[in-house]
This record gives C-alpha cells, sequence and structure tokens, in this order.
C-alpha cells in the first residue's frame, strides 16, 4: 500500500523563496506524491520563477486563485479542491523540508498503524533577516506512537505539533473542518481538534525549517487578531470537553494555562515591538476574563518580564540558556 501523499504550498508573493520550497518537496524520495500549489493571486513573479519546474514535473500542480483568499482560506482551498492525496501536508512558500525521507518514514508509519491519524517531527528555525538557522535540540520524549489526548493535554506544558512536518489523513482532517478558523493559529486549532481520540505519530529528528521574517501570521501585534486567536484554544477546549477526554476540572485547567500561555508570548512580543499597546492588551484581556487578566497582572513572572525587557541582552541569555526557547526571542531582538 502506498497512500498518495499531497505536498499543499500555499504562497502568496513569495518569488524569493517559492523555488526553494518546491525543490524540497521534489527531493522527496517517496514516488506516489503530488505537489500542490495554490498561488493566493500573487502580483509578484511567482509564477515566472517556478514556470521551468511546472513544465519539467508532471507531478507538480499549479492552481493560481482568482482573487485574494488570504492565508486561511488558501490553505482551505487548497486542501478540499486542489489536493487529491488520501494523505497531506501543508507547506508554506517560504518554508522548506530538509530530509529526503521524511514523507517515506512518516507513510511507513502511517501503513504500519492504521489508528494513526497524524505523524509530525520536528523543526529549526530561520531567522531570515539574521540568516541565523536555530536547530530543535530539546529532548522530547514522544514515543513513535503516541495516544492523541495525551499530546492534546501536553499543549499546556508548551508542547506544540508543527505545522510544516504534519502530515495527516486529508479526508478526515475535510469531515472535522480543517481550517475553518480565520485566526493566527488556524494550524493548531485545526489540529488539536483532529488528533482527539486518536493516535499520533512523532518521528524524533528534524526536517523541515520553519522561515522567521517581519512577513510572519505569528508575529502579528494587533490587538483584535490577538483576541480573536483565542477561538483557537476555546474550540479545542470544548471539542474535548464534549469528547470527554477527561475530566471537565482538569479540562478547565488545561483552557486556563493554554490561554496565559499564549497571552504572555505576545505582552513579550509587545513589551518589545510595541509596548505603548501593553495597556490596550491588558484591557482586552480583562474584559475577556478577569480571573486570567488577574493571575497575569499581579504575577510575579509578569513584573519580572516587564522591568528586564528594556535590557535586550539579558532576556535574549534568559530565552536562549533557561527558557530553551532561542527561536522565538531572536527575531524581537
Amino acid at each position: 500500500m502506498t497512500p498518495k501523499v499531497s505536498i499543499i504550498i500555499p504562497t502568496y508573493n513569495q518569488e524569493k523563496y517559492i523555488e526553494q520550497t518546491i525543490l524540497s518537496a521534489l527531493n522527496q524520495i517517496y514516488s506516489n506524491l503530488e505537489i500542490i500549489i495554490s498561488d493566493d493571486n500573487s502580483i509578484d513573479n511567482t509564477y515566472k520563477k517556478i514556470e521551468y519546474l511546472i513544465n519539467k514535473y508532471n507531478n507538480i500542480k499549479y492552481f493560481k486563485n482568482t482573487q485574494n483568499l488570504g492565508r486561511v482560506k488558501n490553505y482551505h482551498k487548497a486542501l478540499y479542491e486542489y489536493a487529491t492525496g488520501e494523505l497531506a501536508l501543508n507547506l508554506d512558500g517560504d518554508d522548506y523540508l530538509t530530509d529526503n525521507e521524511y514523507i517515506n518514514e512518516a507513510v511507513t508509519l502511517f501503513v504500519q498503524n492504521p489508528d494513526i491519524i497524524l505523524v509530525y517531527a520536528k523543526h529549526g528555525v530561520l531567522i531570515d533577516d539574521k540568516q541565523k538557522i536555530i536547530h530543535d535540540k530539546k529532548k522530547h520524549k514522544k514515543k513513535l506512537k503516541n495516544d492523541g489526548n495525551s499530546v492534546f493535554m501536553s499543549f499546556q506544558k508548551g508542547s506544540h505539533i508543527d505545522h510544516l512536518t504534519s502530515l495527516y489523513d486529508r479526508k478526515y482532517a475535510m469531515k472535522i473542518g480543517y481550517y475553518t478558523q480565520d485566526i493566527m493559529s488556524s494550524d493548531w486549532e485545526s489540529v488539536l481538534r483532529l488528533i482527539i481520540n486518536k493516535k499520533v505519530g512523532f518521528i524524533n529528528k528534524e526536517v523541515g525549517i520553519w522561515r522567521k521574517h517581519s512577513n510572519n501570521a505569528s508575529k502579528s501585534i494587533q490587538i483584535e487578531s490577538i483576541m480573536n486567536n483565542t477561538i483557537f484554544i476555546e474550540n479545542a477546549f470544548h471539542s474535548a470537553l464534549y469528547n470527554q477526554i477527561t475530566s471537565h476540572k482538569k479540562l478547565l485547567k488545561w483552557r486556563k494555562k493554554m490561554l496565559i500561555r499564549m497571552f504572555y508570548n505576545f505582552i513579550i512580543k509587545i513589551l518589545y515591538i510595541k509596548p505603548e499597546n501593553l495597556s490596550i492588551l491588558l484591557k482586552s484581556i480583562k474584559l475577556f476574563d478577569k480571573k486570567i487578566y488577574y493571575k497575569i497582572r499581579f504575577d510575579l513572572k509578569f513584573h519580572i518580564l516587564h522591568k528586564f525587557s528594556k535590557n535586550k541582552k539579558i532576556m535574549y541569555l534568559v530565552f536562549k540558556y533557561i527558557l530553551k526557547k532561542e527561536s522565538f526571542i531572536s527575531d524581537l531582538i
């Protein structure tokens, strides 16, 4: 059995990166593979840059939307209308795979374990303006095959599933409504619901690079977008509650920790990029959930971050050597 794999490459005005992304997909040794390029009506030279590849390889399918749909709607259209594989992987047009055997290894895990819904691996982070790659050196405790509910609950401790390495069951993803929420963390909102009551595969090696630059949606600090992003936690929480993956009490604790963790990430970004917006964000958090607001506002960690945010060198050292999150802070300082 060799299931067909769709590597979906959504892109918009990424002529600088798109060739490298496609070549990294072409270099995969797995044979039953289609490469779906979903161009969201780019106005740069994206097509001209990759035209020779489209004409050369039969397994490349290029689609250009007649109007710009936006990031998440383009994800959705590519998955539901353009891709035809049993399995799918979303590789943004500025990211790339580095392990040519990854798809083959991930598919093998699927075939050997029919109850697995998703397989993922580790990725490195390229800070684009510094041309610096930060590799994932964390010691991961995940097994080759894991309980999806346990992986779900581990998100509250900072675990996550890398979007660019996630190979998943396409039909089931569409069944549960993948990429229906137009928010920054649409990928996590989809993934968290996908893995509930399922099995998840993990390949413990770095297989791709996520490019971090000024245009990343994850770097947005617009207050409205930040507050809308709480949807990914709320939807996952209600889905887990409905499916009774654990007690109501434990899921409430998961929700609280997830929201606090998310808000802290944005607080740090605001402190570095636009500190005058901090008070606006805090007011928005208070309106959203007073308990979470007071938990953050009177937390010693908040005051330490606020005090030392002006000393970027110290903050960088803390994130690199203590928190082990160099990739998070590197593009902010």
